[in-house]
């Protein structure tokens, strides 16, 4: 299990902001910092393990394990191919949503997850999402739902058990995979959220994100439209689909309020979900908790659990 140490002054404090809502708080990192089965009750904050940060350290890859770079639909993709691989094989697959500002190499080059997943003999891919800004719009459903499309009829991935994990930007709009607002034929197993917005109207009220997602909503898009394709406004669309949100109270990028007010709206609909607060820990990869999030999803994998949107 990977061993984590923050440095002080990793993530530099910008711009003051303020925000009604309340979900941007006094100070800003700039755009550039990047990415059990669900328990019936989320646990409280206090029930959340402390994550204790070192220096991070990609390991080394298993022995066997293969790397791909390809193009799909136009977009740059990876895709990590486990040891002993076989393409008439079904196996689980993890798809990786960077955070804002990277691209689809932040899953091999800044966390362990495809390491974990190739590990563990699952596929594992990422891509860009057509642009570092797209922050969840339909150019970047669409590419994502062509990368699963491809690892489903290319490279074997079993279309029961997709599971999606983002980071930051990435968190988000993995929940907005779930969602699927544009009803793409793809099944979503279970979703994880590291340090994910819920609220785009809030994320671009006032702050350095601002310009990015006006940009990906085609300019200059009215407050109730980001509102409306947010996923705390689509929270019942996400009803029998696992949930895991993960977040850390000092985040100056994305607020932990996006994952408080998600929790409070799930649990308003009685919808279950996994969810850990983690005291004093800010934005980073290294705040992603990759052993609980592979640990969430080999509990749906073992219940054979899926779902269908």
């Amino acid at each position: 299990m990977r061993r984590l140490l923050w440095f002080a002054g990793l993530l530099p404090v910008g711009t003051l902001l303020s925000q009604a809502c309340g979900l941007i708080p006094a100070a800003e990192a700039p755009p550039q910092t990047p990415g059990t089965p669900p328990s019936p009750a989320a646990p409280s904050p206090q029930e959340a393990p402390r994550i204790v940060h070192q220096e991070q350290r990609v390991p080394d890859w298993p022995a066997g394990t293969e790397r791909l770079q390809r193009v799909v639909a136009s977009d740059p993709s990876v895709i990590v191919l486990p040891p002993r691989f076989q393409a008439t094989t079904s196996r689980p697959a993890l798809v990786f949503l960077h955070g804002h500002g990277m691209d689809e190499h932040q899953m091999v080059q800044r966390t362990t997850l495809a390491h974990r997943a190739a590990g563990l003999g699952w596929l594992a891919a990422a891509n860009l999402g057509s642009s570092r800004t797209h922050w969840g719009n339909d150019a970047a459903l669409r590419a994502t739902a062509a990368l699963i499309d491809v690892l489903v009829k290319d490279y074997g991935a079993d279309p029961q058990h997709l599971y999606l994990v983002g980071f930051s930007m990435g968190g988000g709009t993995a929940l907005l995979m779930a969602i699927n607002p544009l009803q793409l034929p793809y099944r979503i197993a279970a979703v994880a959220s590291s340090q994910g917005f819920s609220d785009l109207a809030a994320m671009a009220a006032l702050g350095p994100f601002r310009q990015s997602i006006h940009d990906a909503f085609g300019g200059s898009p009215r407050v109730e439209a980001l509102q409306a394709r947010s996923p705390i406004s689509q929270v019942e669309r996400l009803q029998g689909t696992p949930l895991y949100l993960e977040h850390g109270e000092a985040d100056t990028a994305v607020p932990v309020q996006h994952t408080v007010r998600m929790r409070e709206r799930l649990a308003a609909l009685d919808i279950a979900a996994e969810v850990r607060l983690y005291p004093g820990v800010k934005h980073h990869e290294d705040s992603i908790d990759e052993a609980a999030i592979m640990r969430f999803f080999q509990g749906i994998h073992r219940n054979g659990r899926g779902t269908e949107l």
